[in-house]
């Protein structure tokens, strides 16, 4: 605002001085003047106040601060009625400083510059005072000339009589109260302390616990600096308020164990204020902070608000702890809004969940129960914010961007990264860091990687790219565009699809898909072959050493044959038959049995089928001599037990090839085995040593 004075000081009335005596003089007058509102004619209500200086800038008021509220002003111009008291313009030269602002404004008034020098009119109020004669002869005037009651302390000369006392004039006794005594030395009034009580400029001796500096009635003592009140102490019906720094600090009338340490400021009129709920409430300094909880806190900042009981703000500015014992320790625009919910720092963080915390960052949320957010978020310095949102309860968030653990979750955790995702419901889920990876399964986990997703109870992904993990506990350690949808299933490598129970796909890195078609499969697909022992293998399986298989294996392309073979799966094994008791069993079908018949060379074949079973056994050997010797039996009429001796002990078989089983009935077992002793015809050796190859897994 500015203002442009279109006259000068005007006295309300211009009359002569005989009028004056007639009807005296009041000590107001009169003030016109012009107001430009942002360069333009002002017009409306405005608050104006007006102090006088001794000087054109700096110094301290003189007299009173007049506030005329409700100033009309039109097309800029306005008047104003000022009386400062009688006694003001004694001759001395003042500036009238101008403070203006909107009515019924809270801001602070605009002084406008510069002060205007008072000029004469004013000045004016003092002629009734002049007197009217310039002077008269000496002794002139007898005494009864002089009317009663006209001549004042002034006209008599020093020493002469005492004209007046502390102003105090005609009848005139003069009392003192404890702890002052008043006493007589001569034509001396003395004044002294009864006891030696009272507290010196330089200092005091002597004192004891009983001795205080204050009041004794329930009156507030203030302590002032240049005439400003820096300190005020306040009664209460309990513990006395402290309030210190600027005189606008309040503290509502009542309200007991207040403290406010200082600060606040008469800039723009920014106290620091404890409510009528801040029972023993505490400002350390700082401006415009207000505590409203019982017992709450504020440091120190601006802008700050504890609304919560027990609330703690230490510091920053634009700060809110607005529930019981919430916490913000400084920073800017951080918010703790629900029990125990504290934020470390940071800028716009809110911890809104009991238990709840942001330790730091940039618009992060803790929403959930015991939640936490240890920083990142933040934002472009724009209008583009990267929050973390930590929503389920106790879930954590130890930085990155964008990273969420959504609602109903229980226990999870995002380690860092950007834009990862923890789904409802899941409980116990991990997302280590990475970014845009997704987990809603409960205990899953995500170790990194881009766009990976762990979505079943225990699966897990360990990193790489567009990875997923949907089976329970089915893993994916890392890769690109694995899936392991089975429960208990692994894929890895480049395009591996685990997608039943149990299966196990590993793919290499030419990207051709390899999936799983049942369940419990181990499939790998190499494309520069498997080595086992063997660093560069040659073939598709290339095992160097010995070679181990409990069950039926197959071998061959099965594609040069008219029909598969049925059964599919083949045992070939060693045998070693070193016992000649009856009973011992050297090799066997589904059905069948080669027993050992109690002798050191004979072999019997025993019947464990039903009667009307076909069954085969054909026998090749040498004896001793080296004779050939051969029998082939068909039957289908062997009871269970029944058995048939191929060959006797006295035939003294050395080398024999004997194969049994149901060849009538396609998909049924064969057992081929080749057998070995040693006999010369004097030392007949018991141990037989050979192989087996049979459909049937022994």
């Amino acid at each position: 605002m500015k203002l442009k004075l279109s006259s000068g000081l005007i006295v309300a009335l211009f009359i002569l001085v005989g009028a004056l005596r007639a009807a005296p003089l009041t000590t107001a007058f009169t003030y016109q003047g012009r107001l430009l509102d942002k360069g333009e004619l002002a017009t409306g209500l405005y608050e104006l106040r007006f102090t006088l200086y001794p000087g054109s800038s700096g110094g301290s008021p003189a007299g009173s601060v007049l506030t005329n509220a409700s100033v009309g002003v039109s097309n800029g111009l306005f008047s104003a009625t000022l009386d400062f008291g009688g006694g003001i313009f004694d001759g001395t030269a003042y500036w009238l400083e101008i403070g203006v602002r909107t009515n019924g404004s809270l801001a602070a008034f605009t002084p406008l510059v510069p002060r205007q020098l008072l000029p004469a009119s004013p000045y004016a109020l003092y002629a009734p005072n002049s007197g009217q004669a310039s002077g008269v002869s000496a002794n002139a005037v007898a005494g009864a000339s002089i009317q009663n009651g006209a001549i004042t302390g002034a006209k008599i000369a020093s020493g002469q009589v005492v004209k007046s006392l502390n102003s105090l004039k005609d009848d005139v006794v003069l009392g003192v109260q404890s702890p002052l005594m008043l006493g007589a030395n001569g034509n001396t009034l003395q004044l002294s302390l009864s006891g030696g009580a009272g507290w010196n400029l330089s200092g005091n001796s002597g004192t004891s616990s009983n001795n205080f500096l204050g009041t004794i009635d329930n009156l507030p003592l203030e302590l002032r600096v240049n005439s400003a009140r820096v300190l005020r102490l306040e009664p209460t019906g309990d513990t006395p308020n402290f309030i210190g720094g600027f005189a606008g600090n309040y503290v509502p009338p009542g309200l007991p164990g207040a403290t406010i340490g200082g600060g606040g400021t008469a800039i723009n009129n920014q106290p620091n204020i404890v409510t009528s709920n801040g029972y023993y409430g505490t400002i350390a300094g700082g401006y415009d902070n207000t505590v409203g909880g019982y017992g709450a806190f504020i440091g120190g900042g601006s802008v700050n608000v504890a609304s919560g009981d027990f609330a703690t703000i230490a510091a920053g500015q634009f700060n809110t702890a607005s529930y019981q014992n919430t916490t913000v320790s400084g920073g800017q625009s951080n918010r703790a809004t629900y029990y125990f919910a504290s934020v470390g720092g940071g800028v716009d963080n809110v911890a809104s969940g009991s238990f709840s915390m942001v330790a730091g960052g940039g618009h992060n949320t803790a929403s959930g129960t015991g939640a936490f957010v240890g920083g990142g978020g933040g934002d472009n310095g724009l209008d583009l914010s990267f929050p973390n949102r930590a929503d389920g309860e106790w879930s954590v968030i130890s930085g990155g961007i964008n990273n969420t653990v959504q609602g109903a979750t229980f226990a999870s955790t995002i380690g860092g990264g950007g834009r990862n995702t923890i789904e409802l419901d899941a409980q116990n889920a991990t997302i280590s860091g990475g970014a845009y990876n997704t987990t809603g399964g409960n205990y899953a986990t995500v170790g990194g990687g881009y766009q990976n997703t762990s979505m079943g109870d225990s699966s897990a992904v360990g990193g790489g790219y567009r990875n997923t993990s949907s089976g329970y506990w089915a893993t994916v350690p890392g890769g690109r565009l694995n899936v392991a949808a089975g429960d208990f299933s692994f894929a890895a490598g480049h395009n591996a699809k685990a997608n039943h129970r149990g299966a196990f796909v590993w793919a290499d890195s030419t990207g051709s898909e390899i999936a799983s078609t049942a369940d419990n499969q181990f499939l790998v697909y190499a494309s520069g072959g498997v080595g086992i022992g063997a660093a560069n293998p040659t073939t598709a399986l290339d095992v160097a050493g010995s070679v181990h298989a409990s069950g039926l294996f197959r071998n061959g392309s099965e594609a040069g044959t008219s029909e598969a073979p049925s059964p599919t799966g083949l045992v070939v094994r060693r045998i070693n038959s070193t016992s000649s008791s009856a009973g011992q069993v050297v090799a066997r079908t589904d059905l069948l049995t080669l027993e050992r018949d109690g002798t050191a060379g004979g072999m019997l074949v025993v019947n464990h089928g039903s009667p009307g079973i076909k069954e085969t056994v054909n026998f090749l050997g040498i004896d001793s001599s080296g004779t050939p010797k051969g029998r082939t039996f068909s039957f289908d009429n062997f009871k269970i037990g029944d058995y048939l001796e191929i060959f006797y002990d006295t035939q003294n078989i050395v080398h024999a090839e004997i194969s049994f089983g149901r060849t009538f009935d396609a998909g049924q077992h064969m057992t081929q085995v080749v057998i070995d002793r040693y006999d010369d015809g004097v030392t007949h050796d018991f141990y037989w040593s050979g192989t087996v190859t049979s459909t049937f897994n022994q």
